[in-house]
């Protein structure tokens, strides 16, 4: 059905689309509007679901702008979305990639605030497979951050003109585990693990186009219990290796290894319960507080200031902390052991999950005629919340942090 409306920006707006029905797991829209003041745009969606674990979803915008002002500053341009995800011979594979002609298009024709002041632009394409606790992975990224550039007496430009800081992982390979036990001793390791190929550029600044970083992080600890207490110290190893460092301002082609140890130790005191005998909402329910404090020693790092920055894995400081807090969970449980507790697909929002509408906005939500469930009353997290707080012995990060830079 044509639409037709009127904007104290783009004027009177008339526009129609066409959406087709390909076939059962595939669909497409086009469509476009005619700005009386601005000129016209064009959207377009295409939606497939090749299997019942897959799917694949494209949009596009773009608006061809005559320009607003004297003299014209034309503000058009393209933003398309690619996200995909598939599942074959054990792996998991995502897409999600965002294209974006110019932010000044973004300012200027976004409907959505939010993404109109969102000043940047991620891409990711990643592969994934999980087996025996170990995890590998590999992915390629691109992430811009647009900002607006100043004049040279410090004020901002009008019309604005903005640049961007890029950031490329092309491409990086991860590995990880969870706790794994060493021989049969009372002691369990685990490892996380990445080599990255790595690029970034900013005005005034530039790496190489491409150079190398290495990152290994294994760790030992030793979990330890005695009636209802939990203490668990660990010792973590830091090696990361660059091909390229930073010195004056400028990205120097020198290697540097950066080398640190951390040593940490959880505390958790017996968990404090209280259930409660009478029934709300024809439920008995149950409040449980979880405390810990967490001590930790971060030393070695001496070159914070020579690390060219990527990522969160470039951002090792030594450090000094300590942390506490706790955290509280409210279950809930029918009161007849005799009922047999079936609820049906939820189609409203759940505390501590994502709605499906957010993962896959056009998914169908599984409605079996005869659902799955377990005979006997079920217990069930309703709220999980989280108070916590840290606490900094070297304020300074080890000189990683100075007065005015």
């Amino acid at each position: 059905i044509p639409t037709a409306g009127r904007s104290s920006t783009r004027g009177n707006i008339v526009g129609d689309s066409f959406y087709w029905a390909i076939n059962r797991s595939m669909d497409a829209t086009i469509g476009a509007e005619y700005f009386s003041q601005r000129g016209w745009s064009q959207r377009g969606d295409f939606r497939a679901r090749p299997s019942d674990s897959s799917y694949i979803n494209l949009d596009y915008f773009g608006v061809i702008d005559r320009g607003i002002g004297t003299p014209p500053l034309r503000e058009g341009g393209q933003e398309a979305r690619l996200s995909a995800e598939g599942n074959f011979y054990g792996f998991r594979a995502v897409s999600n990639v965002d294209y974006l002609s110019s932010f000044l298009f973004r300012l200027a024709f976004n409907e959505v605030f939010t993404q109109a002041v969102n000043s940047e632009v991620k891409s990711q394409l990643f592969l994934s497979k999980t087996i025996n606790g170990f995890s590998f992975g590999g992915m390629v990224e691109r992430y811009q951050n647009f900002f607006q550039t100043l004049n040279p007496n410090g004020t901002l430009s009008n019309p604005p003109t903005f640049d961007s800081i890029r950031v490329l992982h092309t491409p990086s390979a991860d590995a990880s585990s969870v706790d794994r036990p060493l021989w049969h001793s009372p002691f369990v390791w685990s490892f996380d693990a990445s080599l990255a190929g790595l690029s970034r550029s900013e005005p005034g600044f530039r790496t190489a186009e491409l150079l190398g970083r290495f990152d290994f992080n294994p760790e030992i600890s030793l979990p330890l219990q005695f009636h209802g207490w939990s203490l668990r110290p660990a010792l973590t190893l830091h090696d990361t290796y660059y091909t390229e460092r930073y010195v004056n301002g400028v990205a120097v082609g020198k290697p540097t290894n950066r080398e640190a140890l951390e040593t940490s130790v959880e505390v958790r005191p017996p968990v404090l319960e209280k259930v409660f005998d009478k029934e709300f909402l024809g439920r008995k329910w149950k409040h449980v507080i979880e405390p810990r404090v967490v001590y930790r020693l971060v030393t070695g790092v001496n070159d914070f200031a020579n690390v060219l920055h990527f990522d969160e894995r470039d951002i090792l400081s030594n450090t000094h902390e300590v942390e506490y807090g706790f955290v509280t969970r409210l279950y809930s449980k029918r009161s007849s052991a005799g009922v047999q507790e079936c609820d049906t697909p939820m189609t409203g929002l759940a505390v501590g999950a994502a709605a499906p509408e957010q993962t896959v906005p056009w998914q169908r939500v599984s409605n079996l005629e005869n659902p799955p469930c377990s005979p006997g009353p079920q217990v069930r997290e309703v709220a999980t919340w989280e108070i916590d707080q840290k606490y900094f012995l070297d304020p300074t990060f080890g000189g990683a942090l100075v007065t005015g830079q």
